[in-house]
């Protein structure tokens, strides 16, 4: 298959089992797409992908339950990762309220069994956010940006837009010129800008300045921010909170888990990490 033989990766959407995804994702005539995705997937696995497929999950006010979610995608034996929904929807974001008591809920349970020496288990369930924390303290590292969009990655979509990241697809922001339109020094001059003008490292945003976690996470989602505060350098309140929590955990876990356990995360086995 041409994906897996030049070295691509596949991050598939599914929200959880058909429940909960078929409430969140469904075509324009309202069938639910779980088993759609499902059967995507198993014809995915037919190919040699080499751990090449991976599962974004969204996390709204509908689906909110982490113990349930963590169970449902560790059953189906595929790394997985879980983001907080961005958007200005009311009824999909949770409250701080409701987001704090799930984190607690899940924090508990995967807690007790890192306790009862259940590791099998409780790293099936560890996720994105939860493995960043482990893996930064691990190996003593710092995050000065969330991710490499503006600096490490560029992102082309199928009409030759260049964006500093995938999210921003469609949009005026984050756009950095057309590879048909464009020469190759334009875009580059265009990146740099941007990045100078608007992507601050973490010790610049005034939001961050004092937060404990802001080398574990490098500061704001660009993406995130845009949405729900319409600027570069503002942090979403919700986003940040969900972030914390998640790392709380995971310093939590890292203190109980054995010596030659913690070395799964270190930086040479990030196979482990999944964000």
């Amino acid at each position: 298959m041409f994906c897996f033989c030049n070295d691509f990766s596949v991050m598939v959407s599914l929200d959880g089992d058909q429940l909960y995804n078929d409430k969140l994702r469904h075509t324009k005539t309202g069938k639910g797409t779980h088993n759609t995705i499902l059967n995507g997937i198993k014809n995915l696995l037919l190919y040699n992908t080499n751990g090449r497929i991976s599962i974004r999950v969204t996390l709204t006010s509908i689906n909110n339950d982490l113990i349930e979610l963590t169970g449902y995608f560790s059953s189906l034996d595929l790394p997985f990762t879980i983001q907080l929904v961005t958007t200005n929807d009311a009824k999909l974001r949770p409250t701080f309220e409701e987001l704090s008591s799930e984190i607690d809920d899940f924090g508990k349970y995967i807690i007790d069994l890192v306790k009862n020496k259940n590791y099998k288990e409780a790293f099936k369930r560890m996720f994105g956010w939860v493995n960043l924390a482990i893996t930064a303290v691990h190996g003593k590292s710092k995050r000065f940006y969330p991710c490499g969009g503006g600096r490490k990655v560029l992102v082309v979509n199928p009409m030759g837009d260049v964006y500093i990241c995938h999210r921003m697809d469609g949009s005026n922001s984050g756009k950095v010129g057309n590879i048909f339109e464009d020469a190759r020094e334009e875009i580059i001059k265009n990146t740099r800008e941007l990045f100078s003008e608007k992507l601050y490292a973490v010790d610049r945003l005034q939001d961050c300045s004092n937060c404990w976690a802001k080398y574990i996470c490098g500061g704001r989602c660009y993406h995130e921010s845009l949405i729900t505060t319409n600027e570069w350098n503002t942090v979403d309140k919700l986003s940040c909170h969900f972030k914390k929590k998640l790392f709380e955990l995971g310093l939590v876990l890292y203190a109980y888990l054995p010596d030659e356990l913690r070395d799964n995360f270190s930086k040479t086995n990030k196979s482990k990490v999944i964000l």
